[in-house]
This record gives structure tokens, sequence and C-alpha cells, in this order.
């Protein structure tokens, strides 16, 4: 999805084909793409830049359209092979499977599911997956559904909420792509509060990012997306050259970040108690882009973030509403207001909003 992208809303062959190919001769051989993955012209360059290699390689892509009529879910299958070049995809992968989506549109006799197996059986694709954006118990109930043989989730160093229910993955022998590693490219800047975190032991954000996935032992593919020789080759490198965290590192690394979060961040575990705010503020959103700043010293994501909220902490009318709700007996109005002005263009008199 992060592919090079040309003027015209196209990937740009010219750098695309020569960065896939780099990446098979450097050893990676596992690609994921989708539908609607750069603006609808992923599939198509990924089949252009791997046909020759295909012997060499994992493809996986996705279907999204779970509540789509059947012909239009099979007709999205045949176009994503014609477009792949390819006889067979390794992965079919249910594109965003909630538990919701699971129980509607994808289990039972008339659900999509059916319509996995039969490829499956006709040799179209080879094993059954999905990706996931939903609650850890979500994942854990689609992971004892018995369907799956892999599953792409989120997991980095900044969203851990799946971590506990990787273990049952692997107890259950369901393969497990972490997408996102570095944080959705949060992570692909240099901290030096990240450094000091990791007490040394990575050089830069990227490589802890990388090495901390890596060292969840049920995760088997970090899935980076890279749009650049340069970062193809660093990434590569990294893995190539420096093996995962151990679980010495990762612990020393957990109380570390620890002792920051009580130092500096807020203690919010977003169980969402003070919501919702009479005034509309996503306060748990807004205090989990703080603590990446606080905590993790990422300025420019959390800058970015703070923007594309659609209420930042200028809307914050300090009514206390949400003071009695919350468990953690945080002074929400107070931290509000220090994320605000941590984080707010110096300009921002008025509620921050994307548009």
């Amino acid at each position: 999805m992060r592919l090079p992208m040309g003027a015209d809303d196209r990937v740009d062959r010219a750098a695309a084909i020569p960065l896939l190919r780099r990446a098979v001769d450097l050893g990676i051989n596992y690609f994921d793409t989708a539908i609607f993955y750069c603006k609808g012209d992923s599939q198509r360059a990924v089949g252009e830049a791997l046909r020759p290699l295909r012997g060499r390689v994992v493809l996986s892509t996705k279907n999204h359209l779970h509540d789509a009529p059947e012909p239009d879910w099979r007709a999205r299958l045949e176009e994503s092979l014609a477009l792949l070049q390819t006889d067979y995809l390794d992965l079919y992968t249910l594109h965003g499977l909630t538990w919701e989506a699971w129980e509607k549109h994808i289990r039972g006799p008339a659900g999509k599911l059916r319509l996995m197996q039969k490829a499956r059986d006709e040799g179209l694709i080879r094993h059954i997956a999905c990706s996931f954006h939903d609650t850890p118990d979500a994942l854990r109930k689609l992971l004892e559904t018995g369907v799956f043989e892999c599953v792409t989730v989120q997991y980095n160093l900044l969203n851990r909420d799946l971590a506990p229910v990787l273990h049952r993955a692997a107890e259950l022998d369901i393969g497990v792509v972490v997408m996102g590693p570095v944080g959705g490219g949060r992570l692909g800047v240099d901290s030096a509060r990240i450094r000091e975190l990791t007490g040394g032991a990575a050089s830069g954000t990227p490589e802890a990012a990388l090495r901390f996935v890596l060292a969840h032992p049920a995760v088997h593919v970090a899935l980076s997306g890279m749009s650049s020789i340069e970062m193809l080759e660093q990434n590569a490198r990294i893995v190539s050259e420096q093996p995962p965290f151990t679980e010495a590192q990762v612990a020393a690394l957990d109380a570390e970040i620890q002792r920051v979060r009580e130092r500096m961040g807020v203690p919010c575990t977003a169980c969402g108690y003070c919501q919702p705010c009479p005034a509309g503020v996503d306060i748990p959103g807004l205090f989990g882009v703080y603590n990446t700043y606080r905590i993790y010293g990422l300025r420019e994501p959390s800058l970015k973030a703070y923007a594309a909220l659609k209420l930042g902490g200028g809307a914050c009318t300090a009514c206390g509403a949400c003071l009695p709700k919350c468990p953690q007996k945080i002074r929400i109005p107070e931290r509000i207001r220090e994320a605000h002005a941590d984080l707010a263009p110096p300009d921002a008199t008025q509620p921050v909003s994307s548009g």
C-alpha cells in the first residue's frame, strides 16, 4: 500500500518494479496487497513486478466485500488473480474482519466462508486468512473458529493490546503477520527517547521497532510498507544483521516505558468511562496521542495525529463532567490543557478540526 506513486495517481513503475524485485533479491518473500491499495493500482503493479519471480514469493491479497452479492465477491477474486498474473493465491484474506462481520456475513450456510472454501477446493487459493481491526476478545474468538490459517494484525511498540492473544494463535498453529511494525511510519523517524528506552540496544527507532515485533514468539512476519530502495535496504539490513530483542530486553524495555509513563505520561487506560464528553472531545484518543509524544518522544507524528483529531483540547470547557467517571482519578481538564499547549499550533485558539 506504500508503493511509490506517480503524478497520475498510478504506481510509479520505474521506481516500484526495481524496488519489489530488489526485495526478493534481499530475501524478502512475503508480499501483501489489496483491491484498493495505491488507488486501485497496487495489485497490477505487484503482478507486473513479481510474475517472473512467482515461484520465489508468497502472495497475499484481500477482499473487503463482506456483504456484497456472491457474483461480485467472486469477480473480485478472479480480478485479483488476473491483475497479479497468477493462477493461485498463497493466502486470500478477508479484509478488516470484525466479529460482527464474521457473524453477519462470513459464517453460516450463506456466508462468504463458503465461497472461500470453494475457491480453495478449486486450487485458486491455498490458505484462508483474515486481517483484523477489532478487540482482543474478538480476535481470540476468530482464532478459535478453526477457520483461519493466518491472521494479519496491528502490533508494535505503540499498539500492544493484542500481544497476549497472539500466544493463542501460536497454540493453534496459526500464522501471525504483523502490519504496521513501525506504527504506520510513526516509528520510522528517529527518537532519542526510544534509544534511551532500549538501553542503547538499538541504534535507531526503526531498528527498535522491527526487533521488538519479531521478538514476540508468535510472530512470523513483520509486514513493513517500504517506498524507496533506501528504506528497503535499511530494513533488510536490520533483520539480517540484528537479532530480535531477547525476552530480557523486552522486559527491560517494558519496565523503562512504565517508569517514563509514570513520570511523564497520562495514566489513561482508554477505558472510555469518561465518554461521551459534553463538548465532543475524544479524551482517550487525545491522551493516546499525548502519551506517544511524552513517552516515546515522537513529536512530529504526534503533532500530525493531534491535528487530525476531530476536536482537540481547545474544545474542552473544563466542565468537569469527566472527573467523577475516571477510575484513574486523572485531572482530565488540566491534562487536556497541557496536551493542547504542547501539541496545538501556536494560533489554535479554536477547536482543532480535521475539516
